[in-house]
């Protein structure tokens, strides 16, 4: 019969432990964070003062498909966050086996929360 040691909640400590002591994966996760919070803080702040339709969706043909509701703008940042839980903590559970793969995946997070805000930040100040 195969003797574990380690208990599920044991293992996953220490491959949190192992993240967290990773400078370069602290600096991604720091990186992802920074502008989703700046993002959620400046649509906050700004909000009431928003129109109530703002051009969201860039894909679109220009005109009337590219305006949305003002509550439509807490979209690409849920997107933004739920995507870097899923990747950080992806990254997190791998960091031990392959760190470029943790990087790869964190740093993708990283680049996703820095457009989304710079996209948030766009529309903001392009209707106000």
């Amino acid at each position: 019969m195969p003797r574990f040691d380690l208990k599920p909640s044991d293992k996953f400590s220490s491959w949190l432990q192992n993240a967290v002591s990773d400078k370069v994966f602290i600096y991604f996760v720091t990186a992802w964070a920074v502008p989703l919070i700046l993002s959620v803080i400046l649509t906050l702040y700004n909000f009431n003062r928003l129109p109530l339709e703002i051009p969201l969706f860039y894909s679109r043909i220009w005109g009337e498909g590219q305006i949305a509701a003002r509550q439509y703008i807490y979209l690409p940042i849920g997107g933004v966050g739920l995507l870097g839980i899923f990747n950080i903590g992806l990254a997190i559970s791998l960091h031990h086996k392959d760190k470029v793969v943790s990087y790869l995946l964190a740093g993708t997070a990283s680049l996703i929360s820095l457009l989304c805000a710079i996209t948030i930040f766009n529309i903001i100040e392009l209707v106000l």
